[in-house]
């Protein structure tokens, strides 16, 4: 006798079925109340604005007054979070899926293979 998997053949979810009901009716998701109140536009000196827009100003004024935590939240929602390299100094060890491998020479050794070519 075949699972019922609550899927059709291509795999999207059957009416009634109990597995994968979705939201209920009149659910209402977080983020899209967050969105619609930061889109209502609001008056300023700089003329209509909408709630985000004038969080980020605020931002801005701040981080140019030299607030370090303004700064860093405008750039990284700007340009996005640094992304860190992980550094492992043996070029031999096994690769590790997901980390990017980084070989770094060692400044002294550079210096010592220029003074060798120069001489």
């Amino acid at each position: 006798m075949a699972e019922d998997t609550g899927r059709d053949a291509k795999g999207y979810f059957t009416k009634g079925n109990k597995i994968g009901r979705g939201r209920n009716k009149g659910h209402i998701r977080l983020e899209r109340v967050v969105q619609n109140i930061l889109n209502e536009e609001i008056t300023t000196k700089q003329g209509k604005l909408s709630k985000l827009e004038a969080i980020f100003q605020i931002q801005v004024v701040e981080a140019l007054k030299g607030d370090l935590k303004a700064a860093v939240f405008l750039i990284e929602r700007g340009w996005g979070k640094p992304k860190l390299d992980v550094v492992i100094e043996d070029p031999d060890t096994p690769k590790v899926k997901g980390f990017k491998f980084v070989v770094i020479e060692d400044p002294e050794e550079q210096d010592e293979t220029d003074s060798e070519e120069t001489n």
